[in-house]
Parts: C-alpha cells; sequence; structure tokens
C-alpha cells in the first residue's frame, strides 16, 4: 500500500515555481506589456487631512498623460477622449 503525504494547513508544501525565479527566469506582473497598454501613478499628500486645493497637472499632459481623476475635486475626473 502507497502511503501518502499529509496535506493542508500545519504542512510543507514543495513549490513549484521556486526554481524558476532563483534562476532569474521568473515572470512578474510588471513584466507584462500589452499594446496600448496604460500606466497608473498615484500621488498622495504629504501631509495627512491636508485640502488640496489645486494639482497642477500641464506637464503631465505634456508629456502624453490621458486622464485625471483626482479624489473629491470639483470636476473630478477630466480625460483626454
Amino acid at each position: 500500500m502507497a502511503t501518502v503525504e499529509p496535506r493542508g494547513l500545519g504542512h510543507s508544501v514543495k513549490r513549484l515555481e521556486d526554481g524558476r525565479f532563483l534562476r532569474g527566469r521568473g515572470n512578474y506582473v510588471d513584466d507584462i506589456t500589452l499594446p496600448n497598454m496604460l500606466h497608473m501613478e498615484l500621488l498622495r499628500s504629504p501631509v495627512a487631512h491636508a485640502l488640496i486645493k489645486s494639482i497642477d497637472t500641464s506637464r503631465a499632459w505634456a508629456c502624453g498623460l490621458r486622464s485625471t481623476a483626482p479624489y473629491n475635486m470639483p470636476g473630478s475626473l477630466t480625460s483626454s477622449t
């Protein structure tokens, strides 16, 4: 009769993906590029509970920004499309 290794909580599980990551051949989400893919960046205030009166995004629009969505500001979603 064959012996069965215990599985589940509290037992070791052999990880199959370790080898390729240790050899530098693993794929991460950040490595994926798709056609027309956009990137997102969040900017938070360095001061807690600060009242942000305005945000100057003119330099970002000049570099190819597609959309802005400032939180809780009048006209909170602007888009180039």
